[in-house]
């Protein structure tokens, strides 16, 4: 795979997903470390989310519309059929859906979906392709690690400590 048109028309890993009005869309998991990493985001609002660990609740008005901008992209991106294109574009009937005649309850669905890490659609490993699912128990196998822990192991702190303080 040389050539450019190769690489873009090379199969995208797809799921099903029933949307809440009950429509059946294929979607495909958008590359959003790829766009945060090339600058598809104010910089403004990639550092707010940095260092609030999510999406901030005190935006700019600018940070605001470039966040919307963002999620619509990314669910229109995620939708390979029916295709979803801007309000500018006369859809083909048949095969397209413009983003404004999508139900407010399905946008929402899906900018979660997307943002959940797009579960149901596999995820290429070195070992071959994993479920997303697989992905998030992998952190609770890794050896040495109680499962049950919690993030910073304080669930286990005080049977920790407690003994040494017995001996000590």
């Amino acid at each position: 795979m040389s050539k450019a048109s190769d690489y873009r028309n090379r199969q995208k890993k797809t799921t099903a997903l029933t949307l809440p009005s009950g429509a059946i869309f294929t979607v495909t998991r958008p590359p959003l470390q790829l766009w945060l990493t090339s600058g598809r985001l104010p910089q403004s609002l990639v550092k707010a989310m940095v260092k609030s660990g999510g999406m901030p609740s005190d935006l700019s008005a600018d940070d605001t519309v470039a966040a919307m901008i963002f999620m619509r992209d990314a669910v229109v991106h995620a939708c390979v059929e029916p295709r979803l294109v801007g309000d500018d574009v006369v859809p083909d009937d048949e095969t397209e859906l413009r983003v404004s005649e999508l139900d407010p309850e399905d946008f929402q669905f899906l900018s979660e979906w997307v943002f959940d890490g797009s579960p149901g659609v596999p995820v290429a490993t070195k070992g071959g392709e994993v479920a997303h699912g697989d992905l998030i128990k992998f952190r609770q196998k890794q050896p040495g690690r109680v499962a049950d822990a919690g993030a910073d192991g304080s669930s286990v702190l005080a049977e920790a400590v407690e003994p040494v303080r017995a001996v000590g």
